[in-house]
């Protein structure tokens, strides 16, 4: 084919591909924002079995702003995983495409069983999904740098938009 540089074809490939931003969230950042899922614009949107676990926990929280928050993300999930299929991933109306996510690495060096697997969780997505970039969101700072010392973005929310 005349005029075809597969090199350069190529890299633009890679880089459209690594444009695509999956945001990995951590239960701190569901409970400080059950609107998350809204918020995010048209992004892929993991939420690990572990945030699903610890949400089904805190709505019996003594702390009513926890509990209210952790029913409202409940609601959300559940309103998702009714009209589609969120094991594989549902489509909100604003176009987040919304997945709950049960595989991951293993973790050990969290002291919460459940920060361990959201990690892991973040880890194996990069894993089968090169060609995402990985962002867990959390507001947990230690979290944060365990994280980064695995090779994956993590950013606090609400995100800069500097």
């Amino acid at each position: 084919m005349k005029g075809y540089d597969k090199q350069s074809s190529q890299s633009s490939l890679d880089e459209e591909l690594e444009m695509e931003i999956v945001y990995v969230l951590d239960t701190s950042v569901v409970i400080n924002d059950p609107d998350v899922f809204c918020k995010l614009g048209t992004h892929r949107i993991i939420v690990p079995i572990a945030v699903k676990k610890e949400l089904n926990g805190l709505q019996l929280s003594t702390v009513t702003t926890k509990a209210d928050a952790a029913a409202k993300a409940a609601r959300t999930l559940d309103d998702l995983a009714y009209r589609q299929n969120i094991a594989f991933g549902a489509i909100k109306s604003a176009g987040a495409f919304v997945r709950i996510f049960k595989r991951y690495l293993p973790v050990s060096e969290l002291e919460g069983w459940a920060d361990n697997r959201i990690v892991g969780a973040a880890l194996q997505l990069q894993e089968e999904n090169r060609h995402y970039t990985v962002v867990l969101l959390t507001n947990d700072k230690r979290m944060r740098h365990i994280t980064r010392s695995y090779g994956i973005r993590a950013e606090e929310y609400p995100l800069s938009m500097d």
